[in-house]
């Protein structure tokens, strides 16, 4: 097949797997991307975005996703799922029914899929020009899928409902820190790989009749310099190492213009892709609560004042009375009549305050989860510091932190 030997080509040489090899990393935690937010959000057909990352480019199949989410800014209600009438919607309902909301499956599964993931990868390029790489290569497209196919065929007691939407934040952030960690080592592992491989030697000859000695010598730094210039400049080899050298550049960029304009916090962006920063989860977790209950169960926030700076205007006054008060003339009069029924109305005794409305687990566990809309300016922080990771530790390294800043920050 055309799409298998475009993959071999690849895998051929080190500095042309370095490209590739980054998309293939990306590839790992967009699909986990994939699994949170469309299961989180009923976006349908999320194989789909799947599919399109290995026949057309990630990069593309990254932007249409994002639109999506656009579209998609608030998660539909929880609730129970209509059957399906037709025959084949019967069946699968019958076979795979629908998990409960806040359903989380086991990351014992996902991590499996990821580990055997990234054996296939480190196992490919030895392979290249052999009958091994074609079933290596099939190997590693579909287990790509996994992420997105476990959560639906797996049974129900494989995993944990969560009572508080966010109490699966701590997960995401874990099993997208191992996708970073792991994309960083690989990133660097052939990073070293591709430097070892084309850098030239420190002696070389030279000849000319006008130097009396025969050996020239390189510095490091021009060894080194040309190494990456090689490895850079890869991307000429051939049509298909340019398409996949365009197609990292192009992903790179756009996750970088989408934590800006999601105003992704850096230090969940950092939680997600490094060891090193941990989130704080009580900021995370806030408590369950509707607003418009909240306003109803707290005490009024201040009493009628009896000086004469004026009384403290109720919630739940009708506008009705404030109008006819705006309209009795300011005399001695008057000012005294309305001293003297406001004197009266705090002489009564005030209601007692509700109680603070506490979800039962069942309405917790149908709470959902919204998004919170960014200003209107551009954080280029978040920017920054994604294309920092990007030119660091690979894309494979970057799309994991802004990806779990993503399902994490909302």
């Amino acid at each position: 097949m055309v799409h298998l030997d475009a993959l071999e080509i690849i895998a051929e040489k080190a500095r042309r797997f370095w490209w590739g090899q980054q998309i293939e990393l990306a590839t790992i935690s967009w699909s986990l991307l994939l699994a949170v937010e469309g299961r989180r959000r009923n976006i349908p057909s999320v194989w789909a975005y799947l599919a399109l990352a290995h026949l057309v480019s990630l990069s593309f199949a990254q932007n249409l996703f994002y639109l999506a989410l656009l579209l998609t800014p608030a998660p539909t209600a929880a609730g129970h799922p209509e059957r399906p009438t037709s025959t084949l919607g019967r069946l699968r309902y019958k076979v795979l029914p629908p998990k409960p909301a806040n359903w989380l499956p086991h990351p014992a599964l996902l991590l499996a899929s990821f580990c055997t993931t990234y054996v296939l990868i480190y196992w490919a390029p030895s392979t290249a020009g052999t009958a091994t790489f074609a079933n290596i290569a099939v190997a590693g497209r579909i287990l790509s899928f996994a992420p997105v196919v476990i959560p639906s065929v797996v049974p129900a007691s494989w995993g944990t409902v969560y009572s508080d939407p966010h109490g699966a934040y701590g997960i995401f952030v874990e099993l997208f820190r191992f996708v970073s960690t792991a994309s960083f080592v690989f990133h660097a592992k052939e990073t070293a790989l591709g430097l070892l491989h084309n850098t030239p030697d420190a002696h070389f000859h030279r000849h000319s009749r006008f130097l009396p000695f025969d050996k020239g010598q390189r510095s490091t730094w021009e060894r080194t310099t040309t190494a990456i210039g090689k490895i850079l400049g890869s991307s000429s080899d051939h049509p298909v190492v340019a398409a996949v050298a365009w197609d990292v550049l192009l992903s790179g960029a756009s996750q970088g213009l989408w934590a800006a304009t999601r105003a992704l916090d850096v230090t969940d962006i950092l939680a997600s892709a490094t060891p090193f920063v941990h989130k704080d989860r009580s900021r995370a977790q806030p408590p369950p609560r509707l607003p418009e209950e909240n306003d109803k169960s707290t005490p009024e926030l201040e009493s009628f004042s009896h000086t004469s700076t004026g009384t403290t205007r109720r919630r739940g006054r009708p506008s009705k009375v404030k109008s006819e008060e705006m309209t009795i003339s300011e005399t001695p009069g008057s000012r005294g009549t309305r001293r003297g029924r406001d004197r009266k109305h705090t002489a009564a005794p005030e209601e007692a305050p509700e109680d603070a409305y506490e979800p039962s687990p069942a309405e917790s566990r149908a709470a959902v989860e919204g998004d919170e809309l960014p200003d209107n300016d551009l954080d280029w922080e978040s920017a920054a510091l994604t294309w920092g990771l990007t030119a660091v530790g690979g894309l494979g390294s970057s799309s994991a932190g802004v990806f779990g800043a993503e399902c994490t920050s909302r």
